[in-house]
């Protein structure tokens, strides 16, 4: 497949996806949603170029944003990430996944715990303060990845969501689904007199096959499930979430550059986009990201890369709430 009809059919996909998303956009009611910990996201990495990790989550964090996208991980991987949140409070998270080959196709698990704890205050009408009380939220997460095809995946993620605020408890069960398409690169090209040729990036037998993947896309339903249930007989609905996206790496004019953008609505916001840029140099890898929602936030990021450990950093500027800053530390084995 040659990479204009590569770009051709990317750029297809997200007009099918911003016009069904604007469709939904308007049959929609849009508000507060319960167990917001299934919208807040832990991955370092993928923060650091704007939060687009549904058509380039190539490792455990897929599990979280498109677990399709779990067949692109290699061996065994473990991580570990430490989030200093807005106002003071933190949030930590641990991972763990395998992929196995089984009749000719990939077939990846992972299990991921996550949790947030903070207290606040009671206040009465006046602002005066009347008594502490505990925010506690976590989520356990198993999903697994399947190669249908030799580009094709698709994935499921199970949620168990458990929450407590001041004196009230609920509990949930939520499911992601996902879809991902890798593209890869021609190794032919016509030259001046139509001749087909490989080109020379390909005369080198290593490179040709250790080459990545140079494009994909994807799409996620994200926190499909009822209302969360609480120990009172209250409840609120989950952050339900549909997002595509797409990445590529035009190395016939940038070397070592990948451009990422994804469009979603959720429950909460009707429309948002999202789009980020990573490239290497010296080493090291360095991201940056734009996200849009009801509020715009500007990332930053850079990752220390290695076949076995890698280190991740992200630090985020949201216009309205803050800064947050991410450290991931992953192993793979």
């Amino acid at each position: 497949m040659s990479v204009s009809k590569q770009v051709r059919i990317i750029y297809s996909v997200m007009a099918v996806a911003a016009g069904t998303l604007c469709l939904l956009r308007a049959d929609s009611n849009f508000g507060t949603t319960g167990a917001q910990i299934l919208r807040m996201r832990t991955s370092a990495k993928i923060m650091g170029r704007g939060d687009t990790g549904v058509a380039y989550a190539d490792d455990l964090n897929a599990l979280a944003y498109n677990p399709a996208g779990l067949t692109q991980m290699e061996g065994s991987q473990a991580q570990f990430t430490h989030i200093f949140y807005y106002v003071g409070t933190s949030m930590n998270s641990a991972a763990f996944g395998r992929k196995y080959r089984m009749k000719g196709h990939d077939l990846a698990l992972g299990f991921k715990w996550k949790y947030f704890g903070t207290e606040d205050t009671e206040r009465d009408e006046d602002g005066k303060e009347l008594e502490d009380f505990d925010i506690k939220y976590a989520q356990y997460s198993l999903g697994a990845g399947y190669q249908v095809r030799e580009r094709h995946s698709i994935g499921a993620t199970l949620n168990a969501v458990t929450e407590k605020v001041y004196d009230c408890e609920g509990f949930d069960i939520a499911l992601d689904l996902g879809w991902h398409y890798k593209f890869r690169e021609d190794p032919m090209y016509e030259d001046e007199k139509g001749v087909r040729r490989v080109t020379k990036r390909f005369l080198n037998f290593f490179t040709y096959n250790e080459r990545e993947p140079v494009g994909s896309v994807g799409a996620a339903i994200k926190n499909i499930g009822p209302n969360i249930k609480t120990f009172k007989g209250g409840g609120s609905a989950l952050p339900l979430m549909l997002a595509v996206g797409a990445a590529y790496e035009f190395d016939e004019y940038l070397d070592d550059v990948i451009f990422l953008c994804e469009l979603h609505t959720s429950a909460e916001n009707p429309l948002g986009f999202n789009a980020g840029v990573e490239t290497e140099l010296e080493g090291f890898l360095f991201r940056m990201g734009l996200m849009y929602t009801a509020n715009t936030t500007l990332t930053f990021g850079a990752s220390v890369p290695d076949r076995k450990w890698h280190v991740d950093y992200a630090f985020l500027v949201n216009l309205g709430l803050g800064t947050t800053h991410r450290i991931s530390v992953g192993v793979n084995f």
